[in-house]
């Protein structure tokens, strides 16, 4: 359910992902930054960023064992000034909850190590299981006392509106609660609007969106496909020595990275078009197939259908409802659509594999065969970038470089 909804967001904090290093999270169109609990089950955090984000994975100098952190630098500008920095938080809520309490001291790194960092913006997000009336709780607890008594508003703005982040359902009565915060910037507070969404995605916490009026920079992509035997390379390479002077100049290389990296991609393209015999970016079979990425659009779900649809909202159906006034009959009737949920998904899923062996024959191609393979597996070419991909830039600017440099230096486009 995940997959179906991330298109929406540009960044998603998980909290609590349970994983370690022998599992694997994917998430399509997502670079995934993880932070495994090293010792111990449970806990853990993930900060999953849209591949056409430019991020860093960066650490706070703050160091506790009772409140796991993870953070990230999100490029909003090209000269590494006006960064964002994305900081998520979890605190164990043990039974004996006094060893497990976060101190005055605690709390004070935590923020000032926040608001030290050189990010011009920041967000602290996550669960701190903290009560207390300031936020929206009916009780409080010492967590939530030390949180409330030492939020200094010259470092971090609360968002939180009060509205419930957590509930519990038994035989016994539906609770809610507010133990998921979130603070920012005071810079930042005018730009943000932030709420609680009805969807859980099947967990005891509902999600949390928030709007941010700031545009982060980009990696603009455009895939190509060309037919390069019917490229005239002559007439390519004479283009390349007649612009070569302007990509050794000082107009160009002023230029931010991004914007000379769109600058030489367009004039790649238009110089191989002009050399293809006459090509239109519309006329597909004149040698060129253009097709744009937008990791924004709606990931492909190959087995998901109207059914699937249907039993989801049946689902949120039954759980706005017991919400709304609790009593058994619609406490069993929640627990059995879960229940309808999970099977119908696991059913329309196999169906759908089903048909597509129906149909495999001799003649299919294996490429497509193991293609779609892959859709029903949620499985895909997955890059790891390390500590991020910041340094993409530089790479471009390297390739760049060496791309205009000479003209025999794209002979690689001629296989």
């Amino acid at each position: 359910m995940l997959q179906n909804e991330a298109h929406k967001f540009d960044i998603i904090i998980l909290v609590e992902t349970w994983l370690k290093e022998s599992k694997s999270f994917k998430l399509k169109g997502f670079h995934i930054i993880r932070f495994d609990r090293q010792v111990g089950s449970g806990g853990g955090l993930a900060i999953c960023i849209k591949d056409n984000l430019f991020y860093e994975k960066t650490k706070i100098k703050f160091n506790s064992n009772k409140l796991e952190t993870g953070s990230v630098i999100i490029k909003v500008n090209p000269h590494n000034l006006d960064n964002f920095l994305i900081t998520a938080c979890y605190r164990t809520q043990n039974i004996d909850c006094s060893t497990n309490n976060i101190s005055h001291n605690e709390w004070n790194s935590l923020t000032n190590a926040i608001s030290n960092h050189g990010s011009k913006y920041y967000i602290l997000g996550g669960d701190f299981n903290a009560h207390h009336p300031l936020w929206g709780s009916n009780k409080t607890c010492p967590n939530g006392k030390i949180i409330a008594d030492n939020l200094d508003y010259d470092n971090l703005v609360i968002l939180n509106d009060q509205s419930p982040t957590h509930y519990t359902l038994t035989y016994a009565g539906f609770h809610e609660s507010c133990i998921d915060l979130t603070f920012c910037s005071p810079n930042l507070f005018p730009k943000i609007n932030w709420h609680v969404l009805d969807e859980n995605w099947k967990s005891d916490h509902y999600s949390i969106a928030i709007d941010i009026n700031i545009k982060p920079l980009h990696l603009q992509r455009l895939e190509y496909r060309y037919n390069f035997k019917k490229l005239d390379w002559e007439n390519f390479y004479t283009k390349l020595d007649q612009n070569k002077t302007f990509f050794n100049s000082i107009a160009y290389t002023n230029l931010d990275i991004p914007s000379r990296y769109d600058y030489f991609l367009d004039f790649l393209h238009e110089s191989i078009i002009d050399s293809l015999p006459n090509t239109s970016p519309i006329n597909k079979s004149s040698g060129i197939t253009l097709k744009p990425t937008n990791s924004s659009s709606k990931p492909k779900c190959i087995w998901w259908n109207e059914k699937c649809d249907k039993v989801i909202r049946q689902r949120k159906a039954a759980f706005k409802s017991i919400r709304f006034k609790y009593n058994i009959d619609r406490f069993i009737a929640v627990k059995r659509m879960d229940a309808l949920t999970t099977k119908t998904l696991h059913e329309e899923k196999r169906k759908s594999f089903q048909s597509f062996c129906s149909k495999i024959t001799p003649t299919t191609k294996t490429n497509e065969f193991w293609k779609i393979v892959k859709k029903f597996n949620n499985s895909f070419k997955e890059i790891d970038y390390g500590t991020g991909n910041s340094k993409m830039e530089e790479n471009m600017a390297e390739a760049i470089t060496r791309l205009s440099a000479h003209k025999y230096t794209l002979t690689q486009f001629k296989s």
